[in-house]
């Protein structure tokens, strides 16, 4: 069973899921009811940021995009922070959405 750990920064109305470990068919529920709830919360944006993961699947990039869908659909922001693996980009490539998907830089370290 793969391992997914989410925690939740929030400031000046952002909500940023910050995930850790692997996101894949098993993951891929957690984080669309994370994404929901930040949703339900009236976050001005939610930010999932992917520093932390390092693998994801098909499951996983489809989950990034619904949860887009899901921000869209209930009138809030939505945004990615990319990760360092270079095979996360190569997934998000495959699926065409490197020009889909509202990429922001990456947060400092220090900023966690």
């Amino acid at each position: 069973m793969s391992k997914l750990a989410i925690s939740h920064l929030e400031a000046d109305g952002r909500h940023t899921l910050v995930l850790s470990g692997e996101l894949d068919l098993a993951s891929a529920g957690a984080l669309e009811a994370e994404v929901l709830s930040g949703c339900e919360a009236r976050s001005a944006e939610v930010v999932i940021d992917l520093d932390g993961v390092h693998f994801i699947d098909s499951s996983g990039v489809r989950a990034v995009f619904e949860a887009q869908a899901l921000c869209r659909r209930c009138g809030c922001g939505f945004g990615v922070i990319p990760g360092r693996h270079p095979g996360q980009r190569r997934m998000f490539e495959i699926a065409g959405m490197l020009d889909v998907l509202p990429f922001h830089a990456p947060r400092s370290r220090l900023e966690i």
